[in-house]
């Protein structure tokens, strides 16, 4: 049974000896239509006009697949806007500016903790310093950074 004879029923053979008036298997037609519209031909781009002859049209509705599939642009992009493009720079300037404004020592320790990833531990043996003084540094430094940036 393919998806259209599903909505194709003879009501008469369904329910023999049941006598059913006119007005009602039209109201029935019309609904079995209205179910196979809404199953059959708004996913697969097909339209049946009263003759029965099959039209095939434009979908009204586009599964996600199919978009990706056909490179179509839906969504909106998952690049940053202009806007916020425009912001980051103007905080990156900011932090920046802050940065120039440290001691060279303390530029020191955040450019190595920070933008060479490198942990305290290994800073540490690096200068000379235990780890936790390295951290109370970095906390300090941290706290200056916050003070520069709020001005």
């Amino acid at each position: 049974m393919s998806k259209k004879d599903k909505y194709l029923i003879d009501y008469r053979k369904l329910y023999p000896g049941v006598d059913i008036p006119p007005e009602v298997l039209d109201v029935l037609k019309k609904s079995d239509r209205k179910m196979m519209y809404m199953e059959l031909d708004l996913k697969t781009e097909h339209y049946i006009n009263k003759e029965g002859q099959e039209i095939v049209l434009p979908s009204r509705e586009r599964s996600l697949e199919r978009m990706c599939e056909d490179d179509s642009i839906q969504f909106s992009s998952d690049e940053e806007s202009t806007e916020e493009q425009a912001i980051r720079r103007i905080k990156n300037e900011h932090v920046y500016a802050a940065l120039q404004k440290l001691e060279p020592e303390e530029l020191a320790l955040v450019k190595a903790l920070y933008f060479r990833e490198m942990g305290e531990r290994a800073y540490a043996n690096k200068i000379g310093l235990s780890q936790k003084g390295v951290n109370k540094r970095r906390h300090k430094v941290l706290a200056k950074l916050r003070d520069l940036l709020q001005k």
